[in-house]
């Protein structure tokens, strides 16, 4: 009886250290919310190849900006051949990221408790960040950042921080369409800068489908931007392709115009007008727009009252 008191203990033991290690190991996930929140706010996300990797020595000061700092911490540089800017601006063809942590024959750092991240020359990867993150000079993926560098395998991101893993069946399709948003919206932020008059209203008079002069005639149902001296305008829109549904008055757009000797004319052509069926819209283009016509008052007003 002794003998199997002892065999049960220590099978026990044995499964508490296994769920112990378990738990040691257990890795955190970066959602599909997270990875659309990333796509949303970090200023730049590329794809490349990495070239290079070096750890280096660098003052606190260098790396931070840390007035009054002594010592060197070793850093690694990675150096990546840009093949794709998802979202952002970048004219260059490699960017070099630093991560703040590595190792030399004299020392070693990183954050506490963390692997350091394995990077590889020849590897494929994405990462998302901001440009001059610390204000000196250097691209520093620091935390949270770090949980955005991603190795490639196929159409699989693999985080590079190991704790963490991707909880995303298709990350490089939601990438691809939120990147298409983000697009459209910087696009929309634009033609709001651009615009004298932007409205909302129903078209009592489309032209004709013969006509090149593109002529409309809009009632104006609400001003989002800008005063118009009628409640009825004349708009030239002679850039706008629409089907033969359109031939008819009565139906409603959201419009981004300048004011000339005229009347209005659409910015950017047909780019400055979006067909208005409820919520849904669709360009002159005849795309839909990423956006429902509230969220876009939303941001219109925003762009125009508060981002100064």
């Amino acid at each position: 009886m002794t003998r199997a008191l002892c065999i049960s203990m220590l099978a026990m033991l044995h499964l508490a250290l296994v769920d112990s290690a378990a738990v040691a190991q257990q890795k955190h996930p970066i959602t599909q919310e997270d990875l659309e929140w990333m796509m949303r706010i970090e200023p730049l996300i590329i794809q490349g190849m990495i070239t290079k990797v070096e750890v280096i020595l660098i003052t606190p000061k260098e790396l931070y900006g840390v007035r009054n700092s002594t010592g060197h911490m070793p850093v690694t540089e990675v150096t990546m051949k840009i093949e794709k800017v998802i979202a952002g601006e970048y004219d260059g063809d490699e960017i070099v990221i630093v991560l703040p942590e590595g190792e030399t024959e004299e020392v070693s750092g990183g954050p506490a408790g963390l692997l350091r991240m394995k990077v590889n020359v020849g590897e494929h990867a994405i990462v998302a960040f901001k440009l001059d993150s610390q204000g000196t000079g250097l691209n520093v993926l620091d935390a949270p950042s770090d949980s955005r560098f991603f190795r490639m395998e196929g159409t699989k991101l693999i985080p590079y921080r190991e704790d963490l893993y991707l909880a995303v069946d298709n990350p490089l399709e939601v990438m691809a369409m939120k990147a298409d948003e983000r697009r459209m919206k910087e696009k929309m932020k634009e033609m709001s800068k651009a615009s004298d008059l932007i409205c909302t209203g129903t078209v009592t008079k489309p032209a004709k489908m013969d006509s090149l002069s593109g002529i409309w005639i809009v009632s104006i149902d609400e001003t989002l931007k800008g005063t118009a001296e009628k409640s009825e305008i004349t708009v030239d829109m002679p850039d706008l392709i629409l089907t033969s549904k359109f031939d008819a008055p009565g139906f409603r757009v959201m419009l981004f115009l300048k004011k000339d000797d005229s009347g209005y004319r659409a910015v950017s052509g047909f780019n400055g007008c979006c067909i208005m069926d409820g919520e849904r819209l669709t360009s002159g283009q005849g795309a839909p727009v990423s956006m429902s016509a509230s969220e876009l008052k939303y941001y219109i007003d925003f762009w125009i009252n508060f981002e100064r």
